[in-house]
């Protein structure tokens, strides 16, 4: 801190002594010390201020901007596009805000027309479903009526034996009155006999009207009744052409669904295998009809043997009006493809076996629940 300067003074070359001088720099390493001081403490006070300065317009111009965003993407996310953004501008932050606003007024715009496009779509889907409902409403009808024809000739069918009993029960009331025969014990055998033949003709219309009741509910049956119901309308009409009718119904086999439509669906297939024996003359005309259980499955199979059916036409037997035959409706196989399959959440196939075609029909034991 301290330096010590000698200096020799000399008078006409003589020494007359010396010169001692001592320089000290403590005051001046102690005042650039403190200036030093003085300095850091300025400039950390600048940066600090540099610092916090920094901080508020950052936070200003990025942190509540981002915040914003990042509240309006959420706001976004849930539907909502009144979100407030901050103002955009010509820095990055306003760029992002201006791109966001872009983005939100574009998802809006295609969220509106997803929305239009919806309802319209909607609109058009109820439209095309009431036609097509429409459309399998007059189906089923024409398919009924062609059923109920095929009744009226079976009721005919079975009208005759009684009708030809009570016309030789009324022949015998006049002949025992022209011979002075008729007792009061005849005329009320004779009344007796009447009134259950009339009682016979009853039942069969009943029998028939039931089967043509429409259904409302899926309600639990038993298959093999309604099997025997579509016999007993085709019975008549098979046993006027001769053709042999086989069945093996397991008992006791039952399912979930609608009974009298099952039963329309099996008597559309046993129609279509009594015209098809018709149409190619089978002199021996069979058709046999198996009902077995399968687990959770019912399973019905009508064969019979009428030459099978052509390949090429096989896969279009389940069409709506395709029919090969001249005055065919082409409804019947499509109605019963509908019943089971779209009404009873089964299916239905054919197949050539044997010397004909077999009909295998499918339905659950139960319905699935719907949710």
């Amino acid at each position: 801190d301290e330096q010590l300067h000698t200096q020799q003074l000399n008078l006409a070359n003589d020494s007359v002594g010396s010169l001692r001088i001592r320089i000290s720099h403590r005051a001046l390493l102690e005042s650039v010390a403190q200036s030093q001081k003085t300095l850091f403490a300025l400039l950390a006070s600048v940066l600090l201020g540099a610092f916090l300065a920094l901080g508020v317009v950052l936070d200003a111009t990025v942190r509540r901007p981002v915040n914003r965003l990042m509240t309006a993407a959420r706001e976004l996310a849930e539907g909502r596009f009144d979100a407030h953004l901050p103002p955009g501008g010509k820095d990055e932050i306003g760029t992002l805000v201006n791109t966001f606003a872009a983005m939100r007024d574009q998802v809006q715009a295609t969220q509106q027309s997803l929305r239009q496009l919806n309802e319209h779509l909607e609109q058009r889907v109820q439209e095309e479903l009431a036609k097509n409902r429409e459309k399998d409403h007059m189906l089923i009808q024409q398919s009924r009526l062609a059923a109920m024809g095929e009744m009226v000739h079976n009721i005919a069918h079975q009208w005759r034996q009684p009708l030809n009993a009570l016309s030789l029960l009324v022949r015998n009331i006049k002949d025992d009155y022209d011979f002075q025969a008729l007792t009061p014990e005849v005329m009320d055998r004779s009344v007796a006999d009447a009134q259950r033949l009339l009682g016979r003709m009853s039942t069969t219309i009943d029998d028939f009207r039931d089967f043509f009741r429409p259904e409302k509910e899926m309600t639990q049956f038993d298959v093999s009744h309604a099997v025997e119901e579509a016999v007993f309308i085709m019975q008549g009409t098979l046993k006027s052409h001769g053709i042999e009718l086989v069945e093996k119904l397991a008992p006791g086999v039952e399912a979930e669904g609608f009974p009298s439509q099952f039963a329309q669906a099996v008597l559309n297939i046993l129609a279509n295998a009594k015209e098809e024996i018709l149409a190619r003359k089978v002199a021996a005309g069979r058709i046999e009809i198996e009902l077995q259980r399968q687990g959770e499955t019912i399973l019905l199979r009508v064969s019979d043997n009428a030459g099978g059916i052509a390949p090429e036409i096989l896969p279009k037997i389940f069409d709506p009006y395709f029919t090969t035959k001249d005055k065919g409706s082409g409804i019947g196989l499509y109605m019963a493809k509908t019943i089971i399959e779209h009404n009873m959440n089964g299916s239905i196939s054919a197949a050539n076996l044997g010397d004909g075609a077999c009909f295998t029909l499918t339905v659950p034991v139960r319905q699935p629940k719907k949710n």
